[in-house]
Parts: C-alpha cells; structure tokens; sequence
C-alpha cells in the first residue's frame, strides 16, 4: 500500500527565515536570511528528515506559503539528477498552503479571528506558475535559465491546492472545543467566545486551530505525518476517540533496533551524493517492497518484530546453487540491463549460454550502485523466489560500503 508524508516542517522553516520583501510588513516573497550561521545548521535538520522520509515513504508533499522556496533548496543539496528523478518518480508533489486560520489583536488583545491568505492582493497565491517562478529567482542557485524553464515546467505538474472549507472549519471546529472547555489541558478555560481573550491565549488557539488544519487535510488525504508540529498533539486534549497512525518511521526505528542498523538520518552524511543514489535505490524492488511491507505491518512494538522475524525466517536462500548456476542467473541479469532485451522471454536459452566476463562485471557493478535491488527483483519476479525485509537492510548496507562511480550530483 502505498503511503504520502505530509511534511510541513520545510515550509515552516522556510517563513522563519523569510525576510518582508520591501515595501511589505509581512514575510510573503521575500529572500530567506541565508548569511545567517544558524540557517545552514537548521537547513540540515531538513534534510536528514527528507532523506529519512524518502527511504520510508513512497512519496512526500509539502505545503507551500508564498514563492515555492523549497524546489530552489532541494535542487542545491541534493543536485538535478536526484531532484529530477524524485520527480519524475512522483515522489514530491506540493500543496499551496492557502487560505490559513488568522487572528487580529487590538491593545493586547483578540480582536477578530478569520481565515485569509498572504500575498500582494493580486491573487498572486494561488498562481501555481508564479509561485513556482518566484521560487526559482529569489534563492540564486547556479541553475541555467534554460534548465529553470524547464524545471518550472515539471514543477508546475506537481502543485495543488486544498479544499476551500479546511481552514474555515479549523476556526469552527476549535472555537467549539474552546466553548466546551475540551483546551483545558492547553491552559484555555472554556469561553463562549475568543473574542476579547488575552492576545497570548489567542495565539494558542491559533495553533490548535493550524493542527486541526493540517490533521484534517492529512486524513482526507489518507497521508501521513511523522514529527510535524501540531498535527498529531490534540490527541492528549480532547480528541481521545481519535486513534494516531503509527507512522513507519516509528516502524522502522523498531527494527532498526532489532537489526542493530542506525538511524536512517545518519545515514545522510555516510554516502557520497547520497540524495543521487537513494532515488535510485527507492526504485529497486527490494525498495519498494520493504515500503510496502512497513505499511501493512501491525502496530504495535511486539507484533511489528514477530512479523519481522516471521517474515524473515520464510526467506528461501538465494545462493543455495552451485556458483556455475549462479553464474548463469548473473549472465541472464546482465542481458536484461546491459544489452538491452526483456530476460523473461529467453529464460530457457540465456541460461545455457556463456556470457563474456566483462559482461558480467558491468552487471555487477550496477548492482553495486543500486544495492541489492538488481539481482534481488530479477531472482523474484523470474524465478519466484521469496522476499523478506530484510533485504532492505542489506541494501542500505550495500550503500553504505560502496561508492558511486560518477562521484557527480
């Protein structure tokens, strides 16, 4: 099954660093602080939780506030060639973050609470093409003008925008708990209404107001979101009836443990262009198959490493054959992926056929690249042999130990 994160953390950041463009009191389309020491340092917090969720997910979606700031920083640290292929495998997608849940204060005060959006008044937006072309030119990158058109052009395929009602049923929705007195344990005691509430109470209630924003949007989406602020923590004040997902982040961590592997955000700055390789190992059927596995798996700690283990234990052993017949399974991948014909149609006569050595060190060598995916998804959609998830670990070990060839982005 395949599973969305909702990955709203990026965009915050982005509008924390944000600067008012001039003329404007609000941070909406204008340059982020990037001279800033501590920009850099909070920049790679996201990205070892993208490089994480890449590895886990089957695809990511980030919300969007303003000029899509995030496709211009992705491209820089993890290179076209990545960015491109996550593309093109549908594995980022964004939504535009508009309108929002507001409030207005007036001497210290809760004034009016609305839902608007932030921009020049122009209906700028929700112009998918500008938000994408304003991106592009407020972070400078080394992008060619003619590369940036046609990034654009891709980018333009893979931006929506959300139901119109979310936000306003956010505001409805937690001035009704505010009524009942269901944010309590936030500190707010029950109160007909937030109007004339102390301005910092106000801003508590505007966050519960954001996270039932983005739970909502994240249910009706059937997504799910691992460590974003706000958006699982109602939970503990009044929303008990509702059971949190465990996400397969979690999963993994479990038997992560059982496996004695590290955490998946370390692995980050162990790999060579590492952005470039995983979007190649996300496409492996070992890749996809463990994504799969982890969605299904049961939740809790203890059922999660019994399945594991089972799951484990029924694993045929791929190398029981004597090395000549390997070889022969070896020589089969190599004419599927190097000379250029479908392996499934010449089974019979391939295996008795003797291929050239430096054949099979070219076959070898991509499988090295990729990890384990080549020969593993050849062995078990030819040859029916099982499948378990450990194999994915084996493959990131493999990344782990080998180096790319091209040592470019």
């Amino acid at each position: 099954m395949a599973q969305k994160a909702f990955f709203p953390e990026f965009n915050k950041f982005c509008l924390e660093w944000a600067t008012p463009a001039p003329g404007s009191v609000t941070t909406y389309g204008g340059p982020l602080r990037v001279s800033d020491p501590r920009f850099r340092t909070q920049l790679q917090f996201q990205k070892e939780a993208i490089f994480e969720q890449l590895l886990l997910f089957d695809s990511i979606q980030f919300n969007v506030t303003g000029p899509n700031l995030i496709c211009p920083l992705m491209y820089e640290f993890m290179g076209p060639k990545a960015l491109e292929g996550l593309l093109e495998q549908d594995a980022l997608s964004f939504v535009i973050w508009q309108p929002v849940p507001m409030m207005s204060h007036h001497d210290g005060k809760v004034a009016a609470t609305f839902t608007g959006s932030i921009g020049d008044g122009k209906g700028s937006e929700f112009d998918i093409e500008r938000i994408v072309d304003d991106g592009l030119r407020l972070y400078p990158t080394d992008m060619p003008r003619a590369y940036r058109r046609q990034l654009a052009r891709k980018l333009l395929k893979v931006h929506s925008t959300p139901k119109a009602e979310i936000p306003a049923s956010a505001w409805n929705n937690t001035q009704e708990a505010l009524k009942r007195g269901e944010l309590f344990d936030l500190g707010l005691p029950a109160a007909e209404t937030p109007i004339g509430l102390p301005s910092g109470d106000g801003q508590l209630l505007l966050g519960v107001a954001e996270s039932l924003m983005h739970y909502r949007y994240v249910i009706e989406n059937d997504m799910v979101s691992h460590n974003s602020a706000g958006v699982f923590d109602l939970f503990q004040i009044g929303l008990r009836n509702l059971k949190e997902r465990q996400s397969p982040v979690e999963k993994y961590s479990i038997i992560a443990v059982w496996e004695k592997f590290p955490d998946l955000k370390s692995l980050l700055g162990e790999i060579e262009s590492p952005f470039t390789r995983i979007a190649r190992f996300r496409q492996t059927h070992t890749a996809v198959r463990f994504r799969d596995w982890l969605s299904m798996a049961a939740g809790t700690d203890l059922e999660l490493v019994r399945e594991y283990v089972n799951a484990c234990a029924e694993r045929k052993r791929l190398f029981e054959s004597k090395p000549a017949k390997f070889m022969k399974i070896v020589s089969l991948i190599a004419l599927s992926h190097v000379a250029g014909f479908e392996a499934t149609a010449t089974v019979g006569a391939v295996l008795m056929t003797r291929i050239p050595s430096e054949i099979i060190n070219e076959v070898l060598k991509l499988s090295a690249e990729v990890g384990t995916g080549v020969i593993d998804s050849f062995l078990i959609d030819n040859l029916q042999v099982g499948w378990t998830p450990k194999a994915y670990f084996d493959g990131l070990r493999k990344l782990r130990r080998d180096e790319p060839e091209n040592k470019s982005s």
